[in-house]
């Protein structure tokens, strides 16, 4: 088995690539024939006091996320029950016409419910970049 770093190389860092991480030279420098250089340093572990807003900033975000479910649960309710296939073809076009709203109403709250989740993510990830360069 490979042995691997614990972090990406330099050359992946900068162009902002995949590092598999492969010593002595990752894949991606020894297809592109770059320098592979790897930081040897490891990273300090962060302070008592950046870990525990990074656990406020967590604790905030979940409880923004609860309530975010919470209110997509009281809007949505209780779905409709989805057409029966043994109607008779004319009378399942009008059922379908009929029940698609919901459905779609219910997809777009899944939707938004879902760029929140990535939103708090994001801002996650900021956060913990944001730590680990200072």
């Amino acid at each position: 088995m490979a042995r691997r770093a614990c972090s990406a190389c330099s050359a992946c860092k900068k162009h902002k690539r995949k590092c598999d991480k492969r010593l002595p030279v990752c894949s991606l420098c020894d297809r592109t024939e770059r320098a592979c250089e790897y930081d040897e340093t490891p990273k300090p572990p962060p302070s008592a006091d950046e870990f525990e807003a990074l656990q406020a900033r967590i604790t905030d975000l979940e409880a923004r996320l609860s309530s975010a479910r919470g209110s997509t649960a009281s809007v949505v309710g209780p779905g409709p029950t989805p057409p029966s296939t043994a109607s008779s073809p004319a009378s399942t076009n009008h059922t379908t016409s009929s029940t698609r709203f919901p459905y779609a109403m219910f997809l777009d709250l899944l939707q938004t419910e879902n760029n929140v989740l990535k939103e708090m993510v994001r801002q996650l990830e900021e956060g913990l970049n944001e730590d680990s360069q200072n």
